[in-house]
């Protein structure tokens, strides 16, 4: 590892899929991971979808927590984009997490955490996402389909709650003394969306998805979203090996996938995404942009009122680099 990429990950206390985190002093860092770090995994390379958009959508659903309500959240001190990776900078809270207390610490916990849900479910709106302007679906919605893109549109309809979305026991930190909540932390998913959408995964341990022994409901918010038109499948699928696909001679074994993330805009944070992706384009090269289409740019920059966010697959690490090119 260079020294400059040693340097940046001084402090790194834990690297997961999709992110790593560090802290430095009072400060708590997570960052997106940047392509060139994006990890294999027994199915391959895992991509992490909507990467940037959770930490951006994060930041929002802090400040609007923090604004609207009194629940115990971390303060954003800020967020940013830089070198291909997406930064959230809040305060670190001491504590533990709730998964580390007895059984009788955590109903001490639970009857506090239920006030909690009751502010939240105070919290109304009749359009559905998150504070960013952007409509992140729960994890377990969207680990229940192999859908290579979704297309996200935001859609009117009869009140939502604000929802976590991702509330487990380990995402709710504590004062060991005093059994009081010290902060309710990853809110990447959260946003207005029906209450059944909220889940009580803090009632046992492990993560926000059914256990085997648990009922299933990713179908019941696909079905919703779908239905609602805030999803859209669309598969676009491009130089992928072994599927008879277009592929391009010129680099060798580097082939990758486009995946298209698609926004309609209501005003506001949106259109910080927009330059973010007209930036990003800017730095293709000439090849780059063939070995995707030479139409891609025109879409990214006129399809409707989406903003395409291009993905990239490195198969063949021995290949020619195309993680630099897309370096700020």
């Amino acid at each position: 590892m260079p020294a400059e990429q040693e340097k940046k990950d001084d402090g790194c206390f834990a690297t997961t899929f999709e992110r790593k985190y560090y802290r430095r002093g009072g400060a708590f860092v997570k960052r997106s991971l940047r392509p060139r770090e994006f990890r294999t995994g027994y199915r391959g390379l895992h991509v992490p979808r909507l990467n940037t958009e959770r930490l951006m959508n994060e930041a929002e659903s802090l400040r609007f927590i923090r604004l609207h309500t009194e629940i115990p959240v971390p303060k954003v001190y800020c967020d940013f984009e830089d070198d291909d990776a997406y930064y959230l900078i809040t305060e670190y809270v001491e504590g533990v997490g709730m998964s580390e207390l007895t059984d009788d610490q955590k109903a001490v916990v639970r009857k506090e955490l239920e006030g909690h849900l009751t502010t939240l479910k105070n919290l109304k709106s009749n359009r559905i996402g998150g504070p960013s302007g952007i409509v992140i679906p729960p994890d377990r919605a969207l680990r229940s389909t192999d859908t290579d893109t979704w297309s996200l549109r935001l859609s009117d309809w009869d009140e939502y709650v604000f929802c976590h979305n991702d509330l487990s026991q380990q995402n709710i930190i504590v004062n060991p003394d005093t059994l009081r909540i010290e902060a309710i932390i990853d809110w990447e998913y959260a946003g207005f969306f029906p209450p059944y959408f909220e889940w009580p995964f803090f009632n046992r341990l492990g993560s926000s998805v059914a256990t085997n022994d648990e009922y299933d409901d990713s179908p019941d918010l696909l079905e919703f979203l779908t239905s609602q038109k805030c999803l859209r499948r669309r598969k676009r699928r491009v130089m992928t090996a072994g599927e008879g696909t277009r592929k391009t001679s010129d680099v060798g074994n580097l082939m990758f996938v486009e995946e298209v993330f698609g926004f309609e805009s209501y005003g506001g944070p949106v259109a910080g995404l927009y330059s973010a992706c007209e930036r990003r384009v800017a730095h293709l090269t000439s090849e780059e942009l063939d070995i995707i289409g030479r139409n891609s740019q025109k879409r990214m920059l006129a399809e409707e009122l989406s903003y395409d966010i291009l993905v990239e697959h490195q198969h063949d690490r021995n290949a020619v680099v195309w993680d630099n090119t897309l370096r700020s």
